[in-house]
């Protein structure tokens, strides 16, 4: 069996999308005590959840980190949450990329430290994506920024 593979075998996560919480619309619109569910039923509005992302950017942004793309990013969070090794092909079949694309991402995150390489044993030609210290504090860091947005 190959990385490639192995990496495909494993099962994806159901995505869940949430919208910011109660608190986090009334700190941001300056609504007193009054629920989204009241005001909006179960979801806040559009232009909510985009100032809530906004506070969140702009707080990575001013965090002096370095900016990631939206797909680096993607390469990163999909690397940290799953825990598998993956090659350049194992991973650009789970997100529906090109290799070429994710090779890019993966160069940029291995130049930054958040990732290393190393050859993968089953197939010489291929190498094998692993975890590293500075990218887990990269996005333990990020996530405090969602956490400090909300309020939390």
């Amino acid at each position: 069996m190959t990385a490639d593979n192995h990496n495909q075998s494993a099962a994806a996560e159901p995505t869940r999308q949430s919208s910011p919480p109660e608190f986090v619309f009334r700190r941001l619109t300056g609504t007193p005590d009054v629920g989204t569910s009241t005001l909006f039923g179960s979801e806040p509005p559009r232009r909510v959840r985009l100032v809530f992302w906004k506070e969140v950017l702009l707080a990575h942004v001013r965090s002096g980190q370095p900016n990631l793309t939206n797909r680096q990013m993607t390469v990163l969070m999909v690397l940290y949450a799953s825990g598998d090794t993956y090659t350049v092909g194992g991973l650009a079949a789970k997100l529906t990329l090109s290799s070429p694309v994710v090779g890019r991402s993966l160069n940029a995150l291995e130049a930054l430290g958040y990732l290393k390489r190393s050859r993968d044993p089953t197939d010489a030609r291929s190498s094998l994506t692993h975890r590293t210290a500075s990218g887990a504090a990269f996005l333990n860091s990020f996530g405090a920024a969602i956490a400090n947005a909300s309020g939390h």
